[in-house]
């Protein structure tokens, strides 16, 4: 009967202590952030009057390494003048919350000169899921929000264009 007792003990002591892990290992599961780390092409722009960009009249590179953003895009605005974003960031992401530090920005607007953000900034934004993956409103710059889904990344500005980026190897 002790022998019993004894071994009775021990396994439940082995249920309690696999339970444990298996819940620890799940509660860390769900708190780990997803991945931007990638390198992404800019395939096409949809207007709003239904026209579809594509290179050579758009083009677009953004990379994200473990730490870090660099973004570049061009195109020609209505009026045939050239336009161009080029941005440089660190940023960090949670589950819940992406942080960016600004390190350079440059914004050739339409014809209006260069625009530049030299002053170091940092802003957060909250991460949402959607359509399975996830968004983010791109807190500095009046970026468009962005969804990651897959190997897809689809960048909206509500009333002006929805970009449509595909992730490379």
């Amino acid at each position: 009967m002790k022998r019993l007792l004894v071994l009775a003990g021990f396994l439940l002591a082995l249920v309690l202590t696999i339970a444990g892990v298996s819940w620890t290992q799940d509660k860390k599961s769900a708190v780990m952030p997803p991945s931007l780390e990638g390198f992404y092409m800019l395939m096409s722009r949809d207007l709003p009057d239904g026209t579809v960009l594509k290179s050579p009249a758009i083009g677009g590179l953004l990379t994200f390494t473990e730490k870090y953003r660099n973004f570049n895009i061009f195109w020609k605005d209505a009026k045939g003048n050239p336009v161009s974003i080029s941005l440089m960031a660190s940023y960090t992401l949670t589950a819940d919350k992406y942080t960016e530090n600004s390190l350079y920005y440059m914004e050739n607007n339409k014809g209006e000169g260069l625009k530049y953000g030299l002053e170091p900034m940092t802003a957060s934004a909250p991460v949402l899921p959607q359509d399975g993956g996830f968004s983010i409103k791109f807190p500095m710059w009046g970026e468009p929000t962005v969804t990651f889904t897959g190997k897809t990344m689809t960048g909206t500005l509500e009333g002006v264009f929805v970009d449509h980026w595909v992730k490379v190897d």
